[in-house]
């Protein structure tokens, strides 16, 4: 609950969102492309994803554990 989280796909300036009590977190309108998920929280080192493919009208879950 109440981590960061930020995707990127190359260059392009990173659309940042929190996660809400249950740890899921949503970001809408995003293009399709190949991304990488990060997430951040207190007391946890950062977990990254890569090579996520995203496609257009899916919804796509992404799970990245945070380790202590």
């Amino acid at each position: 609950p109440n981590a960061g989280v930020t995707i990127t796909e190359g260059p392009s300036r990173p659309p940042r969102a929190t996660t809400n009590a249950q740890g899921r977190v949503a970001f809408d309108a995003i293009l399709p492309g190949t991304y990488a998920v990060e997430v951040v929280a207190n007391g946890y080192q950062n977990g990254r994803r890569g090579d996520i493919l995203l496609s257009s009208g899916r919804t796509q879950e992404v799970l990245v554990q945070l380790l202590r």
